[in-house]
């Protein structure tokens, strides 16, 4: 589930399109909408495998906090 979000993530970066100057603002209100959504349809996905096998769905949870935290830190320490 973490290597899809972060092809998702990849994918959706991709997308964003840069027309000369254009403000950061703009860049930041296409990202946003596209991150929620994605956001919106991990968190579905998590809470339908927590409702049908419980330490499934922990075990996903748990592995994407790891995943974010380790994806944190290596932007934090680059």
């Amino acid at each position: 589930m973490a290597i899809a979000n972060l092809r998702f993530l990849d994918g959706q970066t991709a997308k964003v399109e840069m027309r000369g100057e254009q403000s950061t603002k703009a860049v930041r209100r296409q990202l946003g909408g596209r991150t929620t959504a994605r956001l919106a349809l991990m968190t579905v996905v998590v809470i339908a495998a927590v409702f049908l096998n419980a330490p499934l769905g922990i075990g996903i949870v748990s592995g994407l906090v790891l995943y974010q935290l380790v994806f944190v830190s290596t932007l934090c320490v680059s």
